[in-house]
């Protein structure tokens, strides 16, 4: 269980089920979805089947544009504080989060050290990130491989 500070409206009335942690974020302390986000079946403001920080954005900011998505800046999915909240694409969503194709955007270098920036980096048409040094290497050995079961069927007829 959160500890913390409650949160309170304007008037000093205590909004439910929230705390605010060291952070700033305001820790929902009811229900969560499968995946962590704050969730209720009766949303705040009067909002159904919405997450609660998706309604709670909502209701200070308006409507979420279309095309973009809420992030959680502080990475904290139980967190409904509107400022930690900001609107955003989706793969610009992808980009930030700790999922394996965030973390893997965000690498710089390959697992054998070539840098993925410039002339080195293939986009592929589902949006992975390839090293072209890499890439020409393993189709050498490939063709290498493929030079000597052709060689081996020969000899062995």
């Amino acid at each position: 269980m959160p500890t913390g500070i409650p949160i309170t409206d304007d008037d000093g009335n205590r909004l439910p089920s929230m705390f605010v942690d060291a952070n700033g974020c305001w820790i929902w302390t009811r229900s969560t979805d499968g995946k962590g986000y704050a969730c209720s079946s009766r949303g705040p403001f009067g909002a159904s089947s919405k997450r609660v920080h998706k309604a709670i954005w909502e209701e200070f900011n308006g409507p979420m544009p279309d095309g973009l998505q809420s992030d959680h800046l502080c990475r904290v999915r139980c967190c409904v504080n509107p400022a930690h909240i900001e609107a955003v694409t989706s793969s610009e969503n992808n980009r930030r989060s700790m999922a394996p194709t965030g973390t893997n955007s965000r690498k710089t270098i390959c697992i054998k050290g070539h840098a993925l920036s410039g002339d080195n980096l293939i986009i592929k048409s589902d949006g992975n990130r390839e090293c072209r040094t890499c890439r020409q290497s393993r189709d050498r050995e490939s063709q290498v491989r493929r030079q000597e079961r052709k060689l081996r069927a020969r000899e062995s007829r």
